[in-house]
């Protein structure tokens, strides 16, 4: 029979039944490393809290979030993702969850302080970048042709009715793109599913 052992892909680890439960732990796990050995050093560098908030995202996220445009991502695997990040970003502020009633201060507070958004915002953020990168492609070129065969609106219908369990990365796109719609002048937001290149180049994207 084929093995279903991860095999790390783009960044990314992936069974053989298209699992990513182990690549969610892997990410865990090796920013959590990462971030152990950050926070060890941080009260050596005398740094402000904007800097520390510029050396988490490239530190640690950028190991949490390593080709995270590649795949999709379930609200359990997110809450898993921002618990985790929320206790980096204290951490860095140096702010205890005990005194955070006390001084009526919210999650967002602490990362406004530090400069940094949640881990949804940055994944949103690298899907967008990721769409615009492959939307200005030659049409000639793999990834273009594989995300129009997938992106038709045949297929748009389909990703949206006959989606797998935690959702394929094909129907992770098409609302990706349908959450960037109303900020679109309404010639690229009402057709998109026909032209999405259009969408993923355009400035609002």
């Amino acid at each position: 029979g084929v093995s279903s052992a991860p095999v790390r892909f783009l960044g990314t680890h992936r069974s053989g039944d298209v699992d990513y439960g182990h690549d969610t732990r892997q990410r865990l796990q090796s920013a959590g490393r990462k971030w152990a050995r950050l926070f060890a050093r941080l009260p050596e560098w005398g740094l402000s809290l904007r800097v520390r908030g510029q050396l988490i995202v490239a530190c640690v996220g950028s190991v949490l979030l390593f080709g995270c445009e590649v795949r999709p991502w379930t609200q359990k695997d997110l809450r898993a993702f921002e618990r985790f990040w929320n206790r980096v970003c204290r951490g860095a502020a140096h702010q205890r969850v005990r005194d955070m009633h006390d001084e009526q201060r919210t999650m967002e507070d602490v990362r406004q302080r530090l400069g940094v958004v949640t881990v949804r915002e940055m994944i949103l953020a690298r899907q967008l970048r990721w769409l615009g990168r492959v939307a200005r492609m030659p049409t000639e070129r793999w990834e273009r042709r594989a995300l129009e065969w997938c992106l038709v609106p045949e297929s748009f219908a389909r990703a949206r009715v006959r989606r797998p369990k935690g959702g394929s990365l094909v129907a992770h796109y098409v609302r990706v793109l349908e959450g960037v719609g109303p900020h679109l002048p309404a010639s690229h937001s009402a057709e998109w599913p026909q032209n999405w290149t259009s969408v993923a180049s355009s400035p609002a994207v």
